[in-house]
């Protein structure tokens, strides 16, 4: 934490954590954290949550903000389940199981929705370039259609002014 190129909030270092919900006695590790980087001349911990597949609020009673890990919180948490069936229907019919979706449909949901906030939490924007997790997931897997780097540009755009208007100070890019 004390390289000065690690990005810090008010003397605290910056740390990501993916899955909260599966760290035991995650608030006490924190609280553990916290007491260190005090000892070590910071002024606390800034502890960023991720919202994703798994977690879609936030579970750490003192963290400071929550990233929104894209695209799958948006495809668990913004997709319709109309549309859940139907991508699943076409999936079985037609790609051996494996799930397709529209990258444009996505990333229409990522960017016009309401920014989501979370008590006093800062909520930092996601984004994403494209998605396929077929080698870990094999038929059960997602992939995205319809991917440019010319489209990519333009979403990102859009969500870089999503982030200003909301004083979000990063996006964070699943590659």
């Amino acid at each position: 934490f004390k390289d000065e190129r690690y990005i810090k909030v008010d003397n605290k270092p910056m740390l990501l954590i993916y899955r909260t919900e599966n760290i035991p006695n995650v608030n006490k590790m924190y609280d553990y954290w916290e007491k260190i980087a005090v000892q070590n001349g910071f002024n606390g911990i800034y502890l960023v949550e991720t919202l994703n597949s798994f977690q879609n609020v936030p579970l750490v009673q003192k963290s400071s903000a929550v990233v929104e890990f894209e695209p799958m919180y948006t495809v668990n948490k913004f997709i319709s389940i109309k549309q859940k069936i139907i991508d699943k229907i076409n999936s079985l019919i037609f790609y051996k199981g494996i799930t397709i979706r529209n990258y444009d449909y996505i990333w229409n949901l990522i960017i016009n929705r309401e920014y989501q906030t979370f008590e006093k939490r800062k909520t930092f924007l996601g984004s994403f370039v494209n998605w396929d997790n077929t080698a870990r997931k094999g038929i059960k897997g997602l992939v995205f259609k319809g991917m440019s780097s010319t489209k990519f540009k333009y979403y990102f755009a859009r969500q870089v002014e999503k982030a200003k208007q909301n004083y979000s100070e990063y996006i964070f890019i699943n590659a």
